[in-house]
């Protein structure tokens, strides 16, 4: 079977969501915006802007569902769990504004993985980027160049056709009429080192680079260089290497 989409064409050095190139979108437009466009193919007007943000932070203040968190288990399983147990998922909405609903909800599951809700809850009217930056580190104070950051990593990865694991996870789910937020959840499920988690995996590695830089003072370079050989003599795949880069 060969899935196909009008939403997005995928292509080297090429993102394109409805009409618009990904690296315009990007520092342009915010996370919840570049939602909308997936899904109405267009921007949203700055009322309907304003609906969708209504119902974002609206999400925001429910408490997060409850739900036991085990060390060292994988996030896409405890964030799959929070889903299928959120009671407030189950919620009329129209297309544009489940999706405003849901981030919104994605955003408690992160702060209550990392214990910010109450940071997070305190600032629901404030931007995107700044929810978000509150969420992963717990700080009120917001340092905007890397709140803007996070959120145009999240613009930059908001959607990448229909190949990859989760995306096809999540449409062989909904195909069957499962619900929305068992089809989403049904996608998360498959985000693992190998995909999705990649980049933790190249990060990881990146910091063992620089680890053995300062402990053995050598520059960056030769220090990755030592490593890369040492992973090749010991026949071990380098950490993160082989993902697709788009270059442009």
């Amino acid at each position: 079977m060969t899935w196909e989409t009008y939403i997005t064409k995928i292509a080297p050095d090429e993102i394109v969501i409805s009409g618009y190139r990904i690296q315009d979108i990007i520092g342009s437009k915010d996370f919840l915006d570049t939602s909308y466009l997936a899904i109405k193919k267009e921007f949203p007007s700055i009322k309907e802007k304003r609906k969708i943000e209504t119902v974002f932070r609206e999400a925001i203040s429910y408490s997060p569902p409850h739900t036991d968190k085990w060390k060292n288990e994988e996030l896409s399983k405890t964030v799959a769990r929070y889903i299928l147990s959120d009671k407030y998922l189950n919620i009329e909405y129209s297309e544009e504004e489940k999706t405003a609903f849901f981030i919104g909800r994605m955003l408690v599951y992160i702060a209550d993985i990392f214990s910010t809700v109450d940071i997070l809850q305190t600032g629901t009217s404030e931007s995107f980027s700044d929810l978000l930056y509150r969420a992963i580190t717990g700080k009120r104070n917001v340092k905007e160049k890397y709140a803007r950051m996070l959120e145009a990593m999240m613009v930059a990865s908001v959607d990448h056709g229909v190949t990859p694991p989760s995306a096809q996870a999540t449409i062989i789910a909904a195909s069957t009429r499962a619900s929305y937020e068992v089809a989403i959840a049904n996608g998360v499920s498959a985000i693992t080192d190998v995909h999705g988690g990649a980049g933790m995996m190249a990060a990881s590695f990146f910091k063992e680079c620089i680890n053995k830089a300062s402990s053995e003072n050598l520059s960056v370079i030769e220090a990755t260089k030592r490593l890369i050989e040492k992973y090749i003599s010991e026949g071990e795949r380098i950490k993160g290497l082989g993902h697709r880069i788009h270059k442009n």
